[in-house]
C-alpha cells in the first residue's frame, strides 16, 4: 500500500535501488493497475513482485470453492505477471488434488 500511495502521489517509487517513474497520465494508471495485482516493472523493464495481496485472497477463493467444493472457476488477468503467479499457485495446489487448468492468453493461435 505505501508504493501504491508514493507512486499515485508523486509518481516515482523505488524498488532495490530501481526507479519506475510515470510521467504521463495513462502510464500512471498502468503502473497503478500493476501495483494492486502485486507486480510493477522498472524502467530497466525488469520485474518487481511487490505483493501477494490478491494472490493470497485468490488461493482462499480456490482452496474453498475448487477443492473443497468442486465447482469450476474461471480467472480473469490483465498483466503476464500476474497470469504467470496465478498459474504456479494453480498448478501446485490442483496438481496434488487431480485437478486440473487451462491458461489462455494473447500468445494461443486461434
Amino acid at each position: 500500500m505505501r508504493l501504491y500511495r508514493q507512486l499515485q502521489k508523486q509518481s516515482i517509487a523505488e524498488l532495490e535501488g530501481c526507479e519506475v517513474t510515470a510521467s504521463h497520465v495513462l502510464v500512471r494508471m498502468l503502473r497503478l493497475q500493476q501495483l494492486t495485482g502485486g507486480f510493477l516493472v522498472d524502467d530497466n523493464g525488469d520485474r518487481h513482485q511487490v505483493n501477494t495481496a490478491k494472490l493470497d485472497a485468490l488461493d482462499e477463493i480456490v482452496e474453498s470453492l475448487v477443492i473443497d467444493e468442486g465447482k469450476k472457476l474461471i480467472i480473469f488477468s490483465r498483466f503476464l505477471s500476474e497470469m504467470d503467479a496465478i498459474e504456479y499457485m494453480l498448478k501446485g495446489k490442483l496438481v496434488g488434488n487431480r485437478l486440473s487448468m487451462v491458461r489462455i492468453d494473447g500468445s494461443v493461435k486461434s
